[in-house]
């Protein structure tokens, strides 16, 4: 399961918090490209981002990825399964 935090207010601890409720990856604004966002992974040793088309930047150990806007994240979201749809 992915958390969505369009705010993009940064939460103090949130590895934990979400392991609690099952969540693995966290979307959010990345602010060093405006418009732009970021999926964030809780721990790679349970789930690493996969390579798309849609990213703008990919951390060689894969634990945060950027894309150009909302919509091209969240489709990437679905496509993992880890929401079912977004519209």
């Amino acid at each position: 399961m992915v958390a969505l935090n369009p705010q993009g207010k940064n939460i103090i601890g949130w590895q934990e918090l979400a392991e609690k409720e099952g969540i693995i990856a966290v979307i959010s604004p990345n602010y060093r490209a405006e418009g732009s966002f970021q999926m964030e992974s809780r721990d790679t040793d349970i789930f690493k981002i996969p390579p798309t088309i849609e990213q703008t930047f990919l951390h060689a150990n894969q634990f945060i990825a950027s894309y150009l806007d909302w919509e091209s994240c969240l489709n990437h979201a679905v496509e993992l399964k880890l929401m079912l749809s977004y519209k």
